[in-house]
């Protein structure tokens, strides 16, 4: 869901802000956050660009089946 922001300076200093803002209501309770756009970054908050979020889910080597996550857990609980 988008918010159009009407009030051209709310629409300004959002446009201008360099790092992640908090956003609040008139009474000052937190509605939530907003974090400016990045070149290279659909999701600036994971730190990661997007070339190496493709790297990462194109790797063979980082990946493992449900599988193999519960032989795993399996594993770990019978040494406890």
């Amino acid at each position: 869901m988008s918010l159009t922001i009407s009030d051209p300076a709310t629409a300004a200093a959002l446009a201008a802000a360099a790092t992640p803002q908090q956003l609040l209501a008139p009474d000052g309770k937190p509605l939530g956050r907003y974090i400016p756009p990045v070149p290279g970054m659909t999701f600036p908050e994971s730190g990661q660009t997007d070339d190496e979020l493709r790297r990462r889910a194109n790797d063979p080597d980082g990946w493992v089946t449900a599988d193999e996550v519960a032989a795993r857990l399996r594993e770990l609980k019978g040494s406890a």
